[in-house]
Formats: C-alpha cells, structure tokens, sequence
C-alpha cells in the first residue's frame, strides 16, 4: 500500500470523514508518530473533563473520531486519562454502595441480599470466602415414579413397616 493510500486509509478508519487533499500539509490531525494516536493536550483536558461529567468511551471515542478499539489503547496508555477515569469510577463506587446501604436499611430484599454477598461474603451455596463448610448436610430420598398406586402404596408400607 503506497504512502497516500495509507494516510487516506488511517483517515477513513479514523472516522473524520475529511479528504485527504483537505487536510494542511496531508497530516492526519491527533496522529503523532507512524500509525499510533496520541491526545494533544487540549484533547487530553476535553477528555478528563468528558470522563468527569460522566461521558461513555463511545461517547468520547466518536468525539476524538477514532475507533472504539483505539479510544480502549489511549486510555490505557494514557497515565493522566486512566488516573481520571480510576477516579471517577471510585467516586462512583462510593456513591452507589451508599444508594444501596440505604435501600438495604430501607428494607429492599435484593439489596439486602446483594449487600450481604458483596461486601461480607455470603453465598447462596458453598463455603463462605473460600473456607471450611462447617454445616451439616441432609439428604432426602424421594421414592422414584411407580407403575401404578397400589406399588407405591406398598412401597410406603414396607417403608414404614422399617422405620
């Protein structure tokens, strides 16, 4: 692939839309070295900001005009961009596990039973956190399907006549 061919294929995955012939220069604006993407620093503070409102990384992946893919690389990449999407999500952590406190005290039975899961090991089978199972185990038998119900009334009696 020619030179041209690849600065005009990078624009079209890159989702501008722009011609290549529109572009100053023939450079492909964001694209800093060879094929990778970098943030300029006013994207980079549109970005945070962006991430700090509350913005999804669709969202912000078509406002750069890049792929989703290449939005998932920048804001692993990024140290700044990755610092603030960390600390949205602990803030957000913070205010949901408060929502759900709340509506646990307030006697909501799925929160209750997910707050107790999540934040102190319950479990609806198993051992707890990986320990022991101290508990005991009961097995009921059930008798299996008769042909008719003399058999299993017969069956009952021996049983019964056991016991």
């Amino acid at each position: 692939m020619s030179a041209a061919a690849n600065d005009k294929h990078r624009i079209e995955h890159r989702g501008t839309g722009q011609n290549l012939e529109k572009i100053p220069g023939g450079k492909v604006p964001g694209w800093g070295r060879g094929n990778k993407f970098e943030l300029t620093d006013d994207e980079r503070t549109k970005v945070i900001r962006a991430i700090r409102r509350g913005a999804s990384g669709i969202s912000i992946a078509r406002a750069l005009r890049i792929n989703y893919r290449t939005w998932q690389r920048v804001k692993t990449d990024d140290e700044e961009i990755a610092s603030a999407l960390s600390e949205v999500l602990a803030m957000e952590e913070i205010e949901l596990r408060n929502v759900l406190i709340d509506k646990a005290k307030e006697g909501d039975v799925t929160a209750l039973m997910f707050a107790l899961k999540t934040r102190h090991g319950y479990r609806d089978h198993g051992a707890v956190n990986g320990g022991d199972d101290n508990r005991v185990a009961i097995q009921i038998n059930l008798p299996g399907p008769s042909a008719s119900l003399e058999d299993y009334q017969r069956m009952i009696a021996v049983e019964a006549s056991d016991a």
